[in-house]
């Protein structure tokens, strides 16, 4: 029992081997390469909007509330003025009269409207992205799928070069990139499990999808990285458009499309495990000889 143990354990480590090496193989090393730029692609546009919007927002509040600040020193230097004047009203004749102050409150409602406007901004974000399971779907199936990712990211960076133009709307154009990016990444699932032979589909899925998540793992320090050396912070929005107009080049130059393409039926796969074992008993019978 423990050689065949051990046979078995030998077995399974040289077929995960073979499998590897076929992966990055010439065969396949072209479509290995660009599905993972479609992969970090669709993540980042998912995940460092996700990660950059509530910083947006905060800014913008922030922005606001440092307006309503200098209103509130305004209001409270005309506050110590009322206060003296009635001092003076005071010991003169008619000190009966009122004096109205100004308004104190108004710095405070507007700290209040700009946290508001905050919450409902991440609201509106999240809600326009909920969609893109519909969109994908709609999409994958009847555009196809290099198609409908090359249109997806096309739209992507041009939502990208909007944010870093323009100072209102963050959460229309953020919620636009989100919804692009979950639904490129719904469709590169699929393409990706369609590309491969049967063999291969699931260590190619999963290997591509980890490449996707280690380049995501990366956006705080690359955001940061950006920020600094342009002095902008919306410049982490380059690294989106850099990587969605990589992933145009590389869904419009995958080799085939996979819309409507049949999958190795079992009976197939079948015939291809029983000559892959007649070779190997072939090999061994002449390796004895």
């Amino acid at each position: 029992f423990k050689l065949i143990e051990k046979e078995s354990r030998e077995n399974v480590l040289n077929h995960i081997e073979t499998e590897w090496s076929e992966l990055v193989s010439k065969r396949f090393l072209g479509i290995t390469l660009k599905t993972w730029v479609l992969w970090s692609a669709s993540d980042v546009a998912l995940y460092l909007t996700i990660y950059m919007i509530p910083q947006l927002l905060l800014e913008q509040a922030d922005s606001r509330i440092g307006i309503s600040q200098v209103m509130n020193i305004t209001n409270t230097t005309t506050g110590s003025f009322n206060s003296t004047l009635n001092a003076l009203n005071s010991t003169l004749p008619f000190s009966n009269l009122s004096h109205t102050p100004l308004d104190t409150n108004i710095a405070q409602g507007s700290s209040e409207r700009s946290n508001s406007s905050f919450y409902i901004g991440l609201l509106i974000a999240s809600f326009i992205a909920m969609p893109k399971a519909l969109v994908a779907g709609f999409c994958g199936e009847y555009l196809g799928r290099l198609r409908s990712m090359a249109i997806l990211l096309s739209l992507t960076s041009l939502f990208c070069i909007f944010m870093m133009l323009t100072e209102s709307n963050i959460s229309l154009i953020g919620g636009s990139i989100k919804l692009l990016g979950g639904a490129v990444i719904m469709i590169i699932k699929v393409y990706t499990t369609e590309i491969y032979p049967t063999k291969l589909r699931g260590l190619g899925s999963s290997v591509g999808h980890s490449v996707g998540r280690m380049v995501t793992a990366l956006i705080p320090f690359i955001s940061q990285f950006l920020e600094y050396v342009f002095q902008n912070s919306r410049a982490p929005f380059l690294f989106v458009l850099f990587l969605s107009v990589l992933g145009v080049y590389c869904s419009l130059s995958l080799p085939y499309e996979t819309m409507g393409r049949d999958l190795d039926s079992p009976e197939q796969e079948d015939i291809r495990r029983f000559k892959e074992m007649q070779m190997m008993k072939n090999r061994e019978a002449d390796e004895e000889l």
